[in-house]
Parts: C-alpha cells; sequence; structure tokens
C-alpha cells in the first residue's frame, strides 16, 4: 500500500482556507461557468420576496381589470386565481430561459427585449383565454390591447427585480417572466 505524503502547515492552512465554511446561501441560479448565484448577491431572500409579491400583485391587478371591461362577476377570487397561473408560467419560464441562454454583459439589454417581448406575448396571450369565459363582453380589438398593456407592465414590474435594485440592471431568465 502506498504512503500518502504528509502535509506541510502551509499546505494544512491554504486547506483550510478553501475549506472554509460559507453561512447557508439560497441559490437562484448558475451564472456562466458553472459558479452559483446565490440570493445574497441578489440583496438576500427579501428583495427576491418583495420581487415576487409585486410581479403578483400586478397580475391579478392586470387580470381584474380585463375581467372588469368584460363585465364579468366574481372578479377578485378568479384574477387573484389568473394572477397566480401567470406568475407560476412566468416562474417556470423564467427559469427554464435563464439556463437555456447563455448572456454577456454586453447583449444583456438586447436580449432582455428579444427574448421576453414574443414570451409575454405568449403568456399573456394564454391567460386572456383562459381568463374570459366564451361570449364575454370582449371586443376584438380590446384582446391585443390589454395584451399589450400586460407586456408593459411586466416590463415596469422588472424595475423592482432584485439585480435591477442592486445593481442597476435587466435580468435575462431567473427574474420571473
Amino acid at each position: 500500500m502506498a504512503r500518502v505524503p504528509a502535509r506541510s502547515d502551509l499546505e494544512r492552512r491554504e486547506i483550510a482556507d478553501v475549506v472554509e465554511l460559507q453561512p447557508a446561501r439560497v441559490v437562484v441560479g448558475m451564472l456562466p461557468a458553472g459558479k452559483f448565484l446565490y440570493a445574497a448577491d441578489m440583496g438576500g431572500p427579501g428583495n427576491i420576496v418583495l420581487y415576487g409579491v409585486v410581479k403578483l400583485l400586478a397580475y391579478a391587478a392586470w387580470c381584474w381589470f380585463a375581467l372588469r371591461l368584460a363585465g364579468c362577476a366574481g372578479l377578485l377570487a378568479r384574477a387573484a386565481a389568473m394572477g397566480l397561473v401567470r406568475w407560476l408560467i412566468g416562474l417556470v419560464l423564467g427559469v427554464f430561459l435563464f439556463f437555456a441562454l447563455p448572456t454577456t454583459r454586453d447583449q444583456v439589454l438586447a436580449q432582455y427585449i428579444a427574448v421576453y417581448v414574443p414570451v409575454r406575448a405568449l403568456e399573456w396571450l394564454v391567460i386572456g383565454a383562459w381568463l374570459l369565459p366564451p361570449g364575454a363582453s370582449w371586443s376584438a380589438s380590446r384582446r391585443p390591447l390589454w395584451v399589450a398593456g400586460g407586456i408593459t407592465l411586466s416590463f415596469i414590474t422588472d424595475l423592482v427585480s432584485p439585480e435591477m435594485i442592486e445593481h442597476g440592471r435587466f435580468c435575462v431568465g431567473r427574474c420571473l417572466c
């Protein structure tokens, strides 16, 4: 059996420095080169929760607005449910896009717009189709305007994303579509 050479004190200290335990950190994504993005790097879990709540409330309010325009009953519960569905769709697609699309700092704004305009259009079209029952007084001209408003609202709520608050830049992927 081969003998393992003894390590010097210097080698032991270097290993200890590398293995030093970090406080518990919540992983929220992965950066290029396999490095993790931690919640603490985005202003902590409080900013992430705030961002999620702002998105959820904004989406529920936008759904309520559509129901009100269409003259539907049971506005609040249905609007809250559809706002939650919209939020969840955005979360799933945002995580998928984060891992699927490599981004460099010089491409973030262009990619942010090129990716999220069509994705958010699709998301709001789906929600609009599910939200309003057949026969609702929703004119064909209102739906595209409502979808455009939803896309705009989605972009406005990104202004409270942890990435924007902490670093002054848009996020591509892990932000909630």
